[in-house]
């Protein structure tokens, strides 16, 4: 494949599921075909069967879906014709065939910056030029992370897989989530069509179907292994509720030999608490059942409502020793089973079990398949994959198994295990879930995925550092004293899926990708580091509380330096006022004094005009009009009132006009006084 092969197979998956938000599911696998109608149209005019066109699908969009999904979708299109088992396209439909070429090439845009970033993010993070082989690698990997894997722990042959889990957690959720969350849509309803036989969904389920769970999967659904397992687990046994709420079709089985680990898992839990060995415990679910526990007894308890929350769930134990009897159907007595390198027999006769219950059959439709393992245990999912292509391909395995081999026109039979991915999927699709604002499952979800992968990677890498530490313990090599303190410093590096973030997951990933951890030197190394940081750490925090005392003592004498300043000038400013008021007052009074002086002598003018009247009019009055006025003194009435009345309108009308001038002399007088005044403190200050 190349990278664009795979860059278009990501963006035909987002394509998928954009398209069935706004129209039925056959609808959207018919605009598909009707693409692969207009790009082959030719080869429809002379006819075409349905696996010529299962194959196209397949090439040109990377879906693999079921002959009988094809042949349905095919059957009603109304450009189609039938006939001798091949279709043939009708002339009078040749030009109205629509392709999905432009919306595909926005996805193909799309999606190929996407890629890109993430080719600049490994770049950077792993400090090495990528070749193009490398890209061809990431890009394949890409595309097996979001689209066909679940929670698998076989994904550890990914070299890069740390880095796209990284780049997932760094971005995933932000930058690229609107992205993701389309071409995931499309995934769960490409894997909800895979092993079906109808595109109907909410889809009854009516055959009865076991589910064999392994311990984990327990252990994840009681939260020992961390909340985002035990939510995975959660949403994956609700979804089984769902499917049984008409009637019980899906029934949870473990094997006796689950039953047994189980009881061992917490003897050991109680083994180690009692011989004061609890800090050598290096698994999740073992921290879990140990947090907490003082004695024994208390592990005990723990293991009872471990026990008490599997009958809630009404689990089923099944002996495997009816197994190993059963010689019909037994997968361990095959020629072939030395080309499948199968170390631990637990795990042929498990894959014997599903194979009892099936009767030696294959099966196309998962509903209809009777049992399966419920597991994320790679070398179990590893043997399953690979006996159900033999036996596909006409191998089998079981020595009474005569099939025929799988035929160019049928599909992948389904395994003999399902992932908590595959069956949320396939779940989520038969209950005709949507893809509104309620979420996915978390068995779904990209984002929870990346974290899964980063912290079982990291378990995986610590775990021979532990497996170190305990046999130098046990040998007497190193006292338990320092066996203690390396383990705390291995645990502080190991995280819970839901503590790894985009905060530390750069730590994450340089961990991981380093060659090998030498504990002997790492340890000490490790311990320095974590000595240096906290010397480092109480540095910082006496530098901080140093800067923040001296800041305070600064900020004090600053504070009272300005309200010693502040008090100055407020007092400065108030001598100022009083010295301004003062000048003001005299320069008011010095204006009144010259007013008052002026308005006096104007009076004793108007006295003097007056009596300088009565006599002139008495020198030089007509004789006739003297004698009209006989008396003299009508003659100085006649005086004042021709000349008083008069005079004493003008006086008013000069004193008014000399008080103007005295005061607009005078309160220029003060402006200068005071401005001089200014003039001179400045100079002095």
């Amino acid at each position: 494949m190349t990278i664009q092969k795979e860059i278009y197979g990501i963006a035909s998956y987002s394509l998928f599921g954009k398209l069935s938000n706004r129209m039925d599911i056959k609808d959207v696998i018919t605009s598909f075909i009707d693409s692969i109608i207009a790009e082959k149209i030719s080869d429809f005019y002379y006819g075409v069967s349905d696996f010529e066109v299962r194959v196209w699908l397949e090439d040109e969009f990377m879906f693999s879906l079921p002959h009988s999904i094809v042949n349905q979708c095919l059957r009603k299109m109304e450009c189609l014709d039938k006939r001798d088992g091949k279709y043939y396209l009708r002339k009078e439909h040749a030009t109205d065939m629509t392709s999905l070429k432009k919306e595909l090439e926005t996805e193909v845009d799309s999606n190929d910056h996407f890629m890109n970033d993430v080719y600049i993010y490994i770049e950077k993070t792993s400090n090495k030029t990528l070749s193009m082989h490398d890209k061809q690698e990431i890009a394949k990997n890409v595309y097996t992370f979001i689209l066909e894997q679940g929670l698998e722990k076989e994904y550890v042959t990914n070299k890069y897989d740390q880095y796209i889990s990284a780049f997932i957690i760094e971005h995933g959720a932000v930058r690229y989530s609107e992205q993701i969350r389309a071409i995931k849509e499309g995934a769960i309803l490409l894997t909800g069509l895979a092993h079906n036989n109808s595109v109907i969904r909410q889809k009854k389920w009516i055959e009865p179907f076991s589910i064999y769970i392994e311990m984990e999967e327990f252990f994840n659904l009681a939260g020992y292994n961390g909340t985002i397992f035990q939510e995975v687990a959660k949403d994956t046994f609700s979804l089984i509720s769902e499917i049984n709420k008409s009637h019980k079709v899906i029934y949870l089985k473990c094997f006796n030999d689950v039953s047994e680990s189980i009881n061992q898992y917490f003897e050991t839990a109680a083994d180690l608490l009692e011989k004061n060995l609890a800090y050598t415990a290096n698994t999740t679910a073992m921290k879990t059942i140990l947090a907490g526990c003082r004695t024994t007894s208390d592990v005990i308890d723990k293991q009872v409502q471990f026990e008490d929350l599997l009958d809630s769930y009404d689990i089923e134990f099944v002996d495997l020793k009816d197994i190993v009897e059963n010689k019909e159907f037994n997968m361990s007595s095959g020629e072939r089973i030395n080309d499948l390198k199968i170390e631990d027999p637990k795990i042929l006769d498990k894959i014997t079990q599903i194979n009892i219950i099936r009767k030696n059959q294959l099966f196309y439709d998962f509903t209809k398949s009777k049992s399966i393992i419920l597991t994320e245990w790679s070398k179990l999912i590893y043997a399953s994959n690979n006996i159900i292509q033999m036996e596909a391909e006409g191998r089998p395995l079981s020595p009474d198994k005569n099939r025929n081999h799988l035929t160019l026109d049928e599909q992948k039979p389904v395994p003999y295990h399902a992932t908590m991915y595959y069956l949320s999927a396939r779940l989520w699709y038969d209950l005709n879930k949507g893809f509104g604002n309620n979420g996915l499952p978390k068995s779904l979800d990209v984002v929870s995925k990346a974290r899964i992968i980063m912290a079982d990677r990291l378990q995986e890498k610590l775990e021979p550092e532990f497996d170190k530490a305990i046999q130098k313990l046990n040998s007497g090599e190193w006292s338990s004293e320092k066996a203690e303190k390396a383990i705390a410093i291995m645990k502080s590096r190991s995280f819970r899926p839901e503590d790894v973030n985009e905060n530390n997951v750069s730590e994450i990933v340089e961990v991981l990708s380093a060659d090998n951890i030498d504990f002997e030197t790492q340890k000490l190394f490790a311990i320095e580091q974590e000595n240096k940081k906290m010397r480092e750490r109480e540095d910082t925090m006496r530098a901080r509380e140093d800067s923040l005392l001296n800041s305070v003592t600064s900020s004090n004498l600053e504070s009272e330096k300005l309200s010693a300043r502040l008090g100055a000038a407020d007092s400065e400013i108030k001598q100022q006022d009083n010295i301004l008021s003062e000048l003001y007052n005299n320069e008011i009074k010095k204006c009144e004094d010259a007013k008052a002086k002026a308005v006096l002598l104007l009076r004793f003018l108007v006295v003097l005009v007056l009596i300088l009247g009565f006599v002139l009019s008495y020198r030089y009055l007509p004789s006739e009009v003297l004698e009209i006025f006989r008396d003299s003194i009508q003659i100085a009435i006649i005086s004042i009132g021709i000349f008083g009345v008069s005079g004493m309108l003008l006086l008013r009308v000069i004193e008014k006009r000399i008080g103007k001038y005295f005061y607009n002399k005078r309160y220029s007088q003060i402006n200068t006084t005071i401005l001089d005044y200014i003039d001179a403190r400045n100079a002095i200050d």
